[in-house]
C-alpha cells in the first residue's frame, strides 16, 4: 500500500496538506536539518497546529553533526516538548544512539546515503529493534534492488521521491 508523507514548514502548508488526504507530516527546524528553514520558534505552531489536525508528527533531526556540535544539538533537541511529536527521523549514527538512549520515541532511520547494501540495510534495522517505524531508502538503489530488498526487509520502507 502506498502513503504520502510531506514536509510541513509553515502553517498553510499544513491545511494544503490536510485538503490533499496526507495524515503524516515532516516537521523540523534549520539547526536540526540539513534543507529546512523554519526556526525553532516556528516549529512550536506548526507542531501544535498538527497535533489538532491529527496528523503524525515526524521531527526530522537529520543533519550530522560533528562532535564540537552534538551537545548544543542534542539541548535543542530538548527544548522540543515530546508530546509535540510522535517520531524521530535521524540520519546520524551519534543521533541514533542519543534518541535509543535519551527518548523512548520511534525512529524512522534514513538510510539514503552509504547504505546500498541489503546486509547493512538489515544490520541497522536489527540494531533499532522494536522502536523502528521504518527506513528510508535511496532512488539511487534500481527498480530491482529496492523491490529484493522491500520483500527481505521486516519493516516499512519509505523511498525518497
Amino acid at each position: 500500500m502506498m502513503k504520502y508523507v510531506s514536509y510541513a514548514q509553515t502553517l498553510n502548508d499544513l491545511n494544503i496538506l490536510k485538503d490533499s488526504g496526507v495524515n503524516e507530516v515532516i516537521v523540523s527546524c534549520k539547526e536540526m536539518s540539513r534543507l529546512q528553514s523554519t526556526s525553532l520558534k516556528d516549529l512550536i505552531p506548526i507542531c501544535k497546529r498538527a497535533r489538532e489536525l491529527e496528523f503524525k508528527i515526524v521531527l526530522e533531526w537529520d543533519i550530522l553533526i560533528c562532535e564540537n556540535e552534538f551537545e548544543s544539538s542534542c539541548a535543542l533537541f530538548n527544548e522540543i516538548d515530546p508530546k509535540l511529536y510522535d517520531i524521530v527521523r535521524v540520519q546520524d549514527p551519534g543521533v541514533l544512539e542519543y534518541i535509543l538512549t535519551n527518548s523512548n520515541k520511534n525512529i524512522q532511520m534514513i538510510l539514503e546515503t552509504g547504505n546500498h547494501n541489503l546486509k547493512g540495510i538489515q544490520t541497522w534495522v536489527s540494531y533499532i529493534g522494536k522502536r523502528l517505524d521504518r527506513v528510508i531508502l535511496s532512488i539511487e538503489l534500481n527498480r530491482e534492488k529496492l523491490s529484493e530488498y522491500i520483500k527481505a526487509l521486516e519493516c516499512k520502507v519509505e523511498l525518497l521521491t
